[in-house]
Formats: structure tokens, C-alpha cells, sequence
């Protein structure tokens, strides 16, 4: 298991919750679950929420959301003891478990976290901002901050724009 994991939040990806509650008992339907959330045309709700081990690719995810036009792009770091089964893609795909269609770099560092992400697995908050006046540049600047993360544990969409990080690119 990776020591941190880091999950994209945005407009359209706001929440810390998968959109369906896991309801599989066989292995056919993990594999079933686990292949349809993997396809990003598949319409169906699955119990699982992305995250990446590598901050480089999260970062690099968040940005393209950020210069896509999405809003309130933010990466929150994570520690993956706080969460409850997380599954690594790569894994599942290299042990012929699920099948997918998509490119190794897409998924290599991805981890599948069932159910929800905790508020508790929050440790830092980085919010993602696109500058204009520098748009051709490559660099980002996050800082570091001791964000609280306390909200309403029972709302995972719950606002946390409180004292946050941001990284600008």
C-alpha cells in the first residue's frame, strides 16, 4: 500500500462518496464493478471512489481539469490507513482479474477506494488554480498548509474552503 494516496475533486467530481453502495458477493460482480468503473463511458453508477499514489499525476490530472474549464479543483491528500479497502488497478489488470481498455499509464498508480473517502484520511488540501497572465508555463507552486478538516463528517460534500493551499500553474 502507498504511504499517501491523492484524490481530484472538481465540479463535476465533487464527491468523496462512490454513487453506489457496494452490492456485490461474488467475484464476478467486483470484476463486473471494478471493469464498468474503469470505462468512462459506462453511465452506470459504481461503489468506487479514484484515487492516485502519485501526487505528480494528481497534480497533472487536477490541472487539465482546471484548464478545461472546471471549477473548485483541489487535491486532497490522503493517508490510505485512515480509508477502509482500497484496491490497486494496476494489480487487478497485470493479475488478469479485470479487463480494461485503457493505456498502463492511466491506471498504473490508480487505487480504487470502496464506498467512501473519510474525512478522517484527509491530511492536506491543495486547491488548483489556472493563471492566466502565465498560461504557457509549466511551473506550480503548492503550498503547504495545516488545513482543519473537521467538518460534518456525514456530509462528504460538505464545504472546506476554509484556509487552504493552492497550487497555480
Amino acid at each position: 500500500m502507498p504511504p499517501r494516496l491523492f484524490r481530484v475533486r472538481y465540479d463535476r467530481s465533487m464527491s468523496l462518496t462512490a454513487r453506489t453502495t457496494p452490492d456485490f458477493s461474488t467475484e464476478s460482480e467486483f470484476e463486473r464493478d471494478v471493469e464498468q468503473h474503469l470505462d468512462w463511458s459506462n453511465p452506470n453508477p459504481t461503489p468506487f471512489v479514484s484515487t492516485f499514489s502519485v501526487r505528480r499525476h494528481a497534480e497533472n490530472w487536477a490541472y487539465k481539469r482546471a484548464e478545461r474549464g472546471c471549477s473548485d479543483v483541489v487535491i486532497l491528500e490522503l493517508d490510505p490507513k485512515e480509508l477502509g479497502p482500497i484496491f490497486s488497478v494496476q494489480y487487478l489488470v497485470q493479475s488478469q482479474f479485470v479487463h480494461t481498455n485503457l493505456p498502463d499509464d492511466t491506471y498504473e498508480d490508480e487505487y480504487l477506494v470502496l464506498d467512501e473517502i473519510c474525512k478522517r484520511s484527509i491530511i492536506d488540501k491543495k486547491i488548483v488554480q489556472v493563471d492566466e497572465s502565465n498560461s504557457d508555463s509549466d511551473e506550480s507552486d503548492f503550498d503547504s498548509d495545516e488545513s482543519d478538516f473537521d467538518s460534518d463528517e456525514s456530509n462528504p460534500n460538505s464545504d472546506e474552503s476554509d484556509s487552504d493551499s493552492s497550487f497555480s500553474a
